[in-house]
């Protein structure tokens, strides 16, 4: 789904909630640094697997 939105987050720069499991996080996280996003674990999330990710500035 990310792949099929790439040229949308380029374009609009939306800050983005994300659910990310641990089978798939490795390329998740390489996708949004080839967009030049930073991502961060939200704390208050228990269970590590969401992440906010934002335009690095």
């Amino acid at each position: 789904m990310l792949r099929g939105f790439k040229n949308g987050i380029l374009r609009f720069k939306p800050k983005i909630v994300i659910e990310v499991k641990k089978f798939n996080r490795e390329d998740v996280l390489r996708f949004f640094e080839e967009v030049s996003y930073a991502c961060r674990n939200i704390p208050e999330d228990e269970s590590g697997e969401y992440f906010i990710c934002v335009p690095k500035s």
